[in-house]
């Protein structure tokens, strides 16, 4: 095969390796036959961490049968493009569906990318000269446009006018009277199409459907205390985990060598400030003052030797520049000591112990283990985005990510809500929370979180939605419901965004809007008499509007011929007239 094939079993030995995939990848069968994935590709090689991710999550991860495309940096620092494809081994046995292993195939795709990425440079280029060309048309498309209509206005004007003169000349004095009704006929034709609906309260409710999908209550990340390498891992993804179980441990032969060199200079810096602070009667500082005092000797005896006339002045003048010498060589020796130096020192020999220490409990933190009871689960980076499978050889930083541990006391629905609906989402309410795998027991819980900042959605047409996450929680749980509800189950919710048992509810054609006001005609049911009132307005469903403020129960509301149809055939029949909940 021109294709490189490598075969491995569940525990990540390979037990396979083709001519095909020597050439592609650098190695030789005998290498890496017999041998670990995480060995070969893990611990002897750094810089592949997308190659090994992808063959790590078809191994653990069960993500198999699909293909995607990675780089590959080889011994001899040449990066090549692969395409890897990864499916399941059966057993041989007869009726066994068990996988006993993973076979990778991958192919060298390098030229093809650089082809790809050749094409795709020249069809941007087309697609900017294309649009370029497109822009230039249309600005000459709407000139000639605005010409045309200008154009066909003027005609216009001008055939309007001599029609104009032409009719005035023929009807000119001969316009006829026409006869319209009478305003009080006018007045008995409306008011035999007037119907009144008499005001009840009703039930009036609305809610928003939601899916989402069920995590954690709260996610307890586990950090990264070093720089190094995994050497062992005790524990499996999604399994329970007790507080203090050993999760994984760390390398410690980079940190060892740290602090060793820690403790050494923690020595010295502890060594030269107890000198420091025991300046003044060190062995340097007498010696400089047994020099000098040595030195005033010699002056005073040759100074007693020059009055006399035994010496020359050159030797008297000569003594007396070695004293001055010594005493300033002793003056320096002093300042070596004075307070500030002792400061300096002390900050230094602070720092050197604050490292020390910090080594000390990084090297003791090597055995990590579960800060908190609860499910072992891989953490995402952004989005949908795994983190890194952590597996031994596989190389982490201080501060990475390495698991979370989730608290299934209760759990949390993660979803979106696009921006139609999000005015209408408050924090602290009420949601019902249901799902395929539990239909028989629906769960209330609140809405806990809502986010300020939209995230791109996609819509029909492929059109962008700005659509808001928001986080539904459930606290408390059963035993007999954490049975049956999983990490990463989907959910159906059910948001009350508002609940009025006792709305006053009107056709909606019997409301007339003036810019922002609205009104309603009320019969009088004494004197017959209609009369215009102002009203509040609240909710609106498909054929009704809540009137807030401004009529009361039993009012007859006058409502159009076109809005009869909507009417029950009695009033006092109510339970034909339902509200409709959007």
């Amino acid at each position: 095969m021109s294709d490189g094939v490598m075969t491995l079993n569940l525990k990540g030995g390979i037990i396979m390796f083709n001519p095909a995939a020597s050439r592609i990848l650098g190695f030789s069968r005998e290498e890496v036959l017999d041998r670990t994935f995480a060995e070969i590709f893990m611990m002897e090689m750094e810089g592949n961490d997308e190659f090994n991710q992808t063959i790590l999550d078809a191994v653990y991860q069960s993500d198999v049968g699909r293909s995607t495309t990675v780089v590959f940096r080889r011994r001899e620092d040449v990066t090549v493009t692969l395409s890897v494809t990864s499916s399941y081994l059966r057993s041989k046995e007869e009726d066994s569906q068990e996988p006993v292993g993973v076979i990778v195939v991958f192919s060298d795709i390098t030229e093809i990318k650089e082809l790809q990425n050749a094409e795709k440079e020249l069809n941007r280029q087309l697609r900017d000269a294309y649009r370029d060309i497109e822009e230039s048309n249309r600005t000459l498309s709407a000139a000639l446009k605005k010409v045309q209509v200008v154009r066909i206005a003027i005609t216009a004007c001008v055939v309007l006018l001599f029609v104009g003169i032409g009719l005035y000349s023929w009807n000119g004095g001969m316009l006829k009277k026409k006869s319209f009704p009478s305003r009080a006929a006018s007045g008995t034709q409306l008011e035999s199409q007037l119907h009144t609906y008499r005001v009840a309260p009703r039930p009036l409710s609305s809610s928003i459907s939601l899916a989402g999908t069920i995590e954690p209550l709260r996610e307890i990340n586990v950090i990264s205390p070093f720089q190094g390498k995994i050497k062992e891992r005790s524990f499996d993804y999604g399994a329970f985990v007790e507080k203090g179980t050993p999760l994984l441990m760390i390398d410690v032969s980079e940190i060892e060598i740290k602090l060793r060199e820690a403790r050494s200079s923690y020595i010295k810096a502890q060594r030269q400030l107890q000198e420091l602070e025991a300046w003044s009667t060190g062995t340097e500082v007498l010696r400089a003052r047994r020099t000098f005092l040595s030195a005033e000797n010699k002056l005073n005896e040759n100074k007693l030797l020059y009055e006399k006339g035994i010496i020359s002045r050159n030797e008297y003048e000569s003594a007396r520049e070695q004293d001055i010498n010594q005493k300033e060589e002793l003056e320096n020796v002093l300042k070596k000591g004075n307070e500030e130096n002792v400061k300096i020192l002390r900050l230094e020999f602070e720092n050197t112990r604050s490292r020390l220490t910090q080594l000390e409990n990084q090297i003791g933190q090597a055995v990590v283990k579960a800060p908190v009871s609860g499910i072992v689960i891989q953490p995402t980076k952004r989005g949908d985005e795994k983190a890194k499978v952590i597996e031994r050889g596989v190389s982490v930083s201080q501060g990475d990510l390495l698991v979370s541990i989730g608290d299934l006391g209760g759990f949390t629905v993660k979803s979106t809500v696009d921006e139609v609906d999000i005015g209408k989402i408050k924090i602290g309410q009420q949601v019902t929370v249901t799902g395929d795998a539990f239909l028989s027991i629906p769960l209330e819980g609140e809405i806990s979180h809502v986010s300020s900042q939209a995230q791109s959605g996609v819509g029909m047409g492929g059109t962008g939605i700005p659509m808001f996450g928001l986080h539904v929680t459930v606290k408390t749980l059963t035993p007999e419901q954490k049975k049956m509800i999983k990490l990463g189950m989907s959910a159906n919710l059910q948001v009350s965004v508002y609940d009025n048992p006792h709305a006053l509810l009107v056709p909606i054609g019997a409301v007339t809007s003036f810019g922002d006001k609205h009104f309603v005609v009320v019969k009088d049911r004494e004197t017959g008499e209609a009369r215009e009132t102002a009203v509040e307005t609240g909710m609106t469903t498909l054929d009704s509007v809540e009137i807030i403020r401004g009529i009361e129960v039993n009012d007859d509301v006058v409502v159009n011929a076109e809005s009869k149809a909507l009417l029950p055939v009695s009033n006092e029949l109510d339970e034909l007239n339902p509200v409709r909940r959007p």
